[in-house]
């Protein structure tokens, strides 16, 4: 964590709460990230028409 600019020991408290939301936060994107990549990659092979093999 870099320097705390809030004020007395509740600005101590807040700026630790802030900086585990922030931490949280990012961990909940990326989480959902790789749901969405998961998604479009299901998608995007149930929608492409399987390949014929050629019978000679």
């Amino acid at each position: 964590m870099g320097r705390n600019f809030l004020a007395f020991s509740e600005g101590d408290a807040n700026n630790a709460v802030l900086a585990a939301v922030g931490y949280n936060f990012s961990l909940l994107l990326n989480w959902l990230r790789l749901l969405c990549a998961l998604v479009l990659a299901l998608l995007t092979t149930a929608l492409t028409p399987p390949l014929r093999s050629r019978s000679a």
